[in-house]
């Protein structure tokens, strides 16, 4: 257990960010085991009676100022370093300098860390691995949510979360069409008009839920083959579904760019960006044996337990130096 005056943290969240606010959830859980009064708020109103803790990423933009003007010490975890639009990166440069220079900065990966140093972060950064629930599905379950889902016995790979451009979604759709042997499976959110256009033109080896519960999210991550993650370029991101599939024991198929070569292990497949998704896919069609199970031991795992113990040590100093 925590010492009494230590123990009351404010997670700063937007619930309109899907992901981080998933993650806020998930870390408050965990440390409400650890014994830590944690509540989940939008804003810095009232808070100077518990240590404050936001969750800052390009979904959550419009906290960067109030967080940059805040005069108190903050634990800050980074879920972006910067934005990828260039004009928001401009915007804004001024409040996350000084959240950097000001803040205890986290970030869940090295690479991450690199790239705020030369974003001129000059200060201690500590990495804290995302946090990951080990739940693993018995076979009956999987093939029974396998059934439900109609791949008709195909290998199932799953593209989960933001259904965008960033990830190569249009891509896969297009290939589809010339892999009837898997069955693409579409979980999320679609980000723009463009991806409509290849929506629209289904095949039967496709299949989109556009919204689930937590829970159905997961289990489509752990009824499916393998997961899909093919972002080219990174801004510091770690993520989620990559995190949870590794949790349910799914392998990850992807570009070996970002924080991808530290989480992923020998049971997952890394290819260099500059091959064409095309030459992937030929690539699986030779290697299908190689899609198995992840095993529980999986070095790529932190516990949201193990990261809640990390971070209570940081929450620990600030409140001795306070």
């Amino acid at each position: 257990m925590i010492l009494q005056e230590h123990n009351r943290v404010r997670i700063l969240s937007l619930e309109s960010s899907v992901g981080i606010h998933k993650y806020s959830r998930d870390l408050a859980q965990a440390l409400g085991r650890m014994g830590y009064e944690s509540t989940i708020a939008s804003n810095l109103n009232g808070s100077r009676d518990c240590l404050i803790h936001p969750q800052l990423g390009n979904s959550t933009r419009s906290l960067w100022p109030a967080v940059s003007a805040s005069r108190d010490s903050l634990v800050l975890t980074v879920h972006d370093v910067f934005p990828r639009n260039r004009l928001r990166r401009a915007w804004s440069a001024t409040f996350q300098a000084r959240c950097f220079r000001e803040h205890q900065v986290v970030v869940h990966s090295r690479h991450s860390r690199d790239l705020l140093h030369r974003y001129g972060c000059n200060r201690e950064i500590r990495v804290i691995p995302h946090g990951a629930d080990l739940e693993r599905m018995g076979e009956n379950q999987r093939m029974k949510i396998r059934d439900e889902v109609g791949a008709d016995g195909r290998i199932i790979l799953i593209s989960a979360g933001r259904i965008g451009w960033t990830k190569n979604c249009h891509k896969i759709f297009r290939l589809a069409e010339n892999f009837p042997g898997y069955f693409f499976l579409f979980v999320g959110k679609i980000m723009d008009r463009r991806m409509r256009k290849f929506i629209d033109h289904r095949l039967p080896n496709i299949k989109i839920v556009e919204s689930s519960t937590d829970q159905e999210f997961r289990n489509y991550i752990c009824a499916s083959d393998a997961l899909l993650n093919f972002r080219t370029v990174s801004v510091g991101e770690v993520s989620g579904p990559v995190v949870m599939a590794h949790g349910v024991g799914t392998p990850v198929i992807g570009y070996n760019v970002g924080f991808m070569p530290e989480y992923c292990g020998t049971q997952d497949l890394l290819f260099p960006p500059t091959d064409s998704l095309e030459r992937v896919f030929a690539a699986l069609e030779s290697d299908k044996p190689r899609l198995d199970r992840i095993s529980e031991d999986s070095s790529t795992i932190c516990s949201w337990d193990e990261a809640a113990k990390q971070y209570s040590s940081i929450y620990t100093q600030f409140s001795l130096e306070r």
